[in-house]
Order: C-alpha cells, then sequence, then structure tokens
C-alpha cells in the first residue's frame, strides 16, 4: 500500500532488497538510464524533451558567458563574501553587506581565487559557469518528478518545460552570482526525493539520506532553503498517518531526513544567532513586530497603473508588491539584465541603481548611455503577453489546491494528488514566508526587497503544476491543450529578446 496515495503494489521498485538495495540504489542514481529517464516517452527519449531541455540549459550557458559577474543584486557584496571566504572565515557586515546569507554558494570562487590565485571577476565568472550545472541538474529533477507522476507520458513532461522555459526570471537569476540558483537545485532534488521517499514508498536509508541532504544544502544555500521543510514535514505526516503499514520505518526514514538536514545547516543558523541575535539576521533592521501596518496600502493594492503594460521599469510604481513581482517574473523592472546603463568615458557597466540615479539628475549626462527609454515599451507588450502563462500558472496552482483538498479528505487517492499537494505546499508556504519578511523588513521609499529571483525556487515547482494542468487537459479536451501549448510558444517567441543579457 502506497502510504500516500493508498494504491496496492506488488513489491518495492525502488528498493528490491534492503541493504542490497541501497547499494543498487547509489549506482542507479548516477547511471545514465536513471538520468535519461526523465527524456523517456513510451519507453524510449523523445526529441521533443530533449530540444527543450538544451534550449532552456543552453541560453543559461549564453548568459553565464557573456553576463559581468560584477552586475546583479548586491553583486559586489556577493563577489566580497567570497572573498572572505577566500581568506579562510565566515564574511563579517564590514566586508559584505549579505553577511547574513549560509557559505554554499561562496564556496567555489572561493576556490577558485585560494587556490588558483584568480581574480574576484574571474572566479565570479567560475561561479556563473557552476550556474550552468545547477540549471542542469534542476531541469533534469523536474522532468524526473514529471516522470514519478505521468510515467512515459509527454503532455506533463512537455508542459512543464514549455512553462519554465518562457520565464525571463529563470535566465535572469541563473547569470547572477548568489545563492538562489543552488535552492532551485537543492529544492527540486529534495522534491523529488520526497516523492520517492514517501509518494513511492522506497524504503531505501540512501534515499532518505539524499532527501536530508538535498534539504539540508538547500537551507546552506540561502535562508528562503529553510521555507522548503515545512511542506515537506507535513506531507510526510500526512503520509504517516495515512499509512496502513511500514508506519515505524516510514516515520523513522522522515525524522533521519530532518536530522540530517538539521545536522547540515543549524551550525550556520546558530552563529547568526550568536552574533546577530537571531537566525532572520538581515542587512536592516527588522520592525518591532509583524503587523500590516509596516507596508503603506500601495503596497498591497497597488496595480501598477498605466505604467505594467508601457514602463515597468525602476520607479515607476515604488514598493507596489504586484506590479513589481511580476514586471520582475517576466521582465527587468530593477535593470540588472535586459536594461542596462554604461559610463561610456570609462567603459563601465551601470546597473539599475547607478544609472537610475544618474537619470533623477536631471538631464541625462552625456556620459551615460542606456537604452531605458528603448526597450520600456517593449518590456510593457511582454507584461501584457505574459497575462497568459501567468493565468496558466494561477490556474496550476489552483489546482494543486484543490488536489490537497482530495488527498487529505482521502484515505486511498491518486499519487498525482499527493504529489501536486506537495508540490503546492511547498509553493504556499514559501510565498507566506516570503510576505513576512517583507512585512518585517519594508523598504517604503522603492520596495527593493520585491524580487522574483528570491522565490526561483518555486517555479519549477510551479511548472510541473501547469504540466499536470496541461496533461488533463490532453486528457479531456484536446485541441484546448493544443491552442494552449501554441499559445505559449507564441509567447516564449515574443518574449525571446528578454531571456538574454544585454550586459554584453
Amino acid at each position: 500500500m502506497l502510504p500516500w496515495c493508498g494504491v496496492k503494489i506488488q513489491g518495492d521498485s525502488e528498493n528490491p532488497g534492503g541493504a542490497i538495495g541501497d547499494s543498487a540504489n547509489r549506482s542507479k542514481e548516477l547511471s545514465t538510464a536513471k538520468v535519461l529517464e526523465g527524456f523517456r516517452v513510451a519507453g524510449r527519449v523523445h526529441p521533443a524533451l530533449l530540444v527543450g531541455f538544451f534550449l532552456i540549459n543552453a541560453i543559461v550557458l549564453i548568459n553565464a558567458l557573456l553576463h559581468p559577474p560584477t552586475v546583479g543584486y548586491d553583486a559586489r557584496a556577493h563577489l566580497g563574501y567570497a572573498e572572505a571566504l577566500s581568506a579562510g572565515h565566515l564574511v563579517t557586515p564590514r566586508e559584505s553587506r549579505e553577511f547574513f546569507c549560509p557559505p554554499v554558494p561562496y564556496l567555489f570562487p572561493a576556490v577558485l581565487m585560494k587556490f588558483l590565485s584568480l581574480s574576484t571577476t574571474q572566479a565570479g565568472k567560475g561561479a556563473q559557469l557552476l550556474n550552468v550545472l545547477l540549471s542542469l541538474g534542476t531541469t533534469l529533477f523536474l522532468l524526473r518528478t514529471c516522470e514519478l507522476i505521468s510515467p512515459g507520458e509527454l503532455p506533463l513532461k512537455l508542459g512543464a518545460l514549455a512553462f519554465l522555459g518562457s520565464l525571463p526570471v529563470y535566465y535572469k537569476s541563473f547569470a547572477f552570482v548568489r545563492g538562489e540558483p543552488f535552492v532551485a537545485f537543492f529544492g527540486s532534488a529534495a522534491a523529488y526525493y520526497a516523492l520517492v521517499l514517501f509518494g513511492r514508498r522506497s524504503t531505501s536509508v540512501w534515499h532518505a539520506i539524499l532527501l536530508g541532504s538535498t534539504l539540508g544544502l538547500a537551507g546552506l544555500s540561502r535562508q528562503w532553503g529553510l521555507l522548503l521543510t515545512p511542506g515537506l514535514a507535513i506531507a510526510a505526516g500526512v503520509s504517516v498517518l495515512k499509512a496502513r503499514q511500514g508506519r515505524r520505518m516510514l516515520l523513522t526514514l522522515a525524522m533521519g531526513s530532518l536530522a540530517i538536514s538539521l545536522l547540515l545547516n543549524s551550525w550556520f543558523y546558530l552563529i547568526l544567532r550568536s552574533r546577530y541575535g537571531s537566525i532572520t539576521a538581515f542587512n536592516q533592521a527588522p520592525q518591532e513586530r509583524f503587523a500590516f501596518t509596516n507596508q503603506p496600502m500601495s503596497f498591497y493594492c497597488g496595480i501598477g497603473a498605466s505604467h505594467l503594460f508601457k514602463d515597468p521599469i525602476r520607479n515607476a510604481f515604488p514598493n507596489q508588491l504586484l506590479p513589481i513581482f511580476y514586471s520582475e517574473t517576466w521582465g527587468d523592472y530593477w535593470g540588472y539584465f535586459v536594461v542596462y546603463g554604461k559610463d561610456a568615458r570609462a567603459g563601465q557597466w551601470l546597473n539599475g541603481l547607478a544609472w537610475s540615479r544618474a537619470l533623477g539628475l536631471g538631464q541625462p549626462p552625456a556620459w551615460l548611455v542606456t537604452n531605458r527609454d528603448s526597450i520600456a515599451p517593449f518590456l510593457g507588450r511582454v507584461n501584457l503577453v505574459s497575462l497568459f502563462p501567468s493565468v496558466l500558472a494561477l490556474a496550476g496552482w489552483l489546482t494543486g489546491v484543490r488536489d490537497i483538498g482530495r488527498w487529505m479528505r482521502r484515505r486511498e487517492s491518486a499519487f498525482e494528488w499527493s504529489a501536486t499537494s506537495l508540490l503546492t505546499l511547498l509553493i504556499v508556504i514559501s510565498y507566506l514566508g516570503y510576505f513576512w519578511f517583507l512585512i518585517m523588513y519594508p523598504s517604503p521609499a522603492t520596495g527593493n526587497t520585491i524580487k522574483a529571483t528570491y522565490m526561483l525556487h518555486t517555479f519549477p515547482f510551479g511548472a510541473v503544476l501547469v504540466g499536470v494542468l496541461l496533461r488533463r487537459l490532453y486528457q479531456k479536451w484536446l485541441v484546448l491543450y493544443q491552442g494552449v501549448m501554441l499559445c505559449l510558444a507564441i509567447v516564449f517567441a515574443h518574449n525571446f529578446p528578454v531571456l538574454f543579457t544585454r550586459f554584453t
């Protein structure tokens, strides 16, 4: 009996043989057949999935090669963190305003600086190239998750890839030197192993170790990774309660995974608490208490007015949550990827903060070169045509919410419902945590903490939910499914220029 879905199975395909099965699972996880399983349709690798996979990651690679590592949200502070690690110590607030971040994303550039004597910029380029590997892993786990839900079928996998590949925020975030790409990778892996362990009833200790390790490393990559634990804990708890047999083993594996996670990342948060008084330390003082009045009414109710579809760039709708987050998802509101500035005197790139300050002086200085005004109408059209995939994402999320009700109410339920419930829980709890952060650390003048990149790890989960929705359309209304996929292709073609950095 599957502990999540209540469906009887013969034997245990994930672990036939206890300890021997653990050894087999280790090699199986690394085998070519296991890596390619997400690309298979009716037993054969499907070319459309290969094309989609390589297209997404080819764009990530191009951006990693072209985009300067010194351009990104607080890019120099992130590089300063790596410099401190290369000197053999955790960073201090004096060395970097990103002192509150966990260290995993900075280890690789720190090693490059320490042992290969690379400059900070060269090491930053190495970190960007590492992001390409993280993207490869993220999309692989996305396809493997789809394979668990819908083995050997095309619509779910193709729909999930199509939606993820249409998101400009995905490519922009993976071009930056920061922690969110690591959270996206480890989070996608953790979700997959949770489904294997609890959904497919693997009794393999190896899978429990992988779940605990990926969950712990997600939390050691960026604080957002900690938001994955409550959703996974709820899903594991429900699966234990619904299990008719093997409940003790399931509970043991779940607790073991949690223990491994805490063992990996708790030391850093204990240091944060010891040094700065809280595990949620940040580079600005928090409000005294959580209260909706910490933010002005425009934060909640602002809709961008006439600027959302005409001029969705920095300062257009300051500190308005929905229009800024939407414009950051589909465009470049803050000006770090496709909206560029350059000092013609020295040939130096200027990020959004720098070029906006230059423009704020009144008459634009002669030395400033920027595409801010020329690209604004196009980004407005991007926001307009992206309403379609946004509505599709909302429909996928609502589908997951409905499935949670089915999953909770019924002792015996479809595995697909348990999978969509887990992914929906991960998304909802992540956004609730992020909303708490925005309320506790407001920026009333600008809203500069409103960045879709912070929630990068939720987009692969959302892509799978969209894929599930499209699979259900395919089963009931084939023509509607084909129409939706055609519209996604049109949106992708229209938004294609926004997927590539202009800082070249």
